[in-house]
């Protein structure tokens, strides 16, 4: 029996591994992103070679290939919605190097640091909201070829109707639409990749 146990997690001991608390872990449950069954008295549980491997995503930001790997800067306030983005994107079958920053300053200063290639953010930040850093990078020539993108709560008529960002910035709305986003890291790249494949075979 003590070996049967030890194959499952409860919400609690998911919650303090994965540093998130037990309603956001039911609210993942909820939602599929973590798989999970419950207990006759309606207690639930996880497996844990899954919850297992999600820790180890979760416990690094190292890039999942030795190959070339996209590297994204994701600028959010939240620590359950930045835990959810390292979760669901290191998932896909895409090389990435994610960095993590809570605040629009943090933002600029990894930006600076690491050199992304995409960028993808709220607006609404502590300390310098996402309006502010994205005019700061843009003013920046050596920052020309990030990608951005924009995940707000904000309205995003409102926020185009404001004028402070380019047209050309993609803007999504709450909840995280994940499906959207890989389709443009993905063609991001499938770009950056095939343009080094190039200057490295001198074409």
């Amino acid at each position: 029996m003590s070996a049967e146990i030890n194959q499952f997690y409860s919400s609690k001991e998911v919650a303090e591994l994965l540093n998130v608390t037990t309603r956001t872990v039911q609210l993942w449950a909820d939602s599929g992103i973590l798989d999970s069954w419950r207990t006759p008295g309606g207690h639930r549980r996880f497996a844990k070679e899954t919850v297992d491997r999600l820790y180890r995503i979760n416990s690094t930001s190292q890039p999942i290939s030795k190959a070339f790997s996209l590297r994204i800067i994701i600028v959010e306030d939240s620590p359950e919605l930045l835990t959810l983005y390292r979760l669901t994107m290191m998932n896909w079958d895409i090389p990435l190097e994610l960095i993590m920053a809570n605040n629009g300053f943090e933002g600029l200063l990894k930006i600076g640091a690491y050199k992304p290639h995409m960028l993808i953010t709220d607006l609404n930040l502590p300390n310098m909201n996402g309006f502010q850093m994205i005019r700061t990078v843009l003013s920046n020539p050596e920052n020309s070829d990030i990608g951005i993108i924009i995940v707000s709560g904000l309205d995003k008529t409102h926020i185009r109707n404001l004028g402070e960002l380019p047209e050309s910035i993609p803007i999504f709305g709450k909840p995280i639409p994940f499906d959207e986003l890989k389709i443009l890291v993905s063609k991001t790249y499938q770009a950056i990749y095939k343009r080094l494949s190039n200057t490295q075979t001198g074409r």
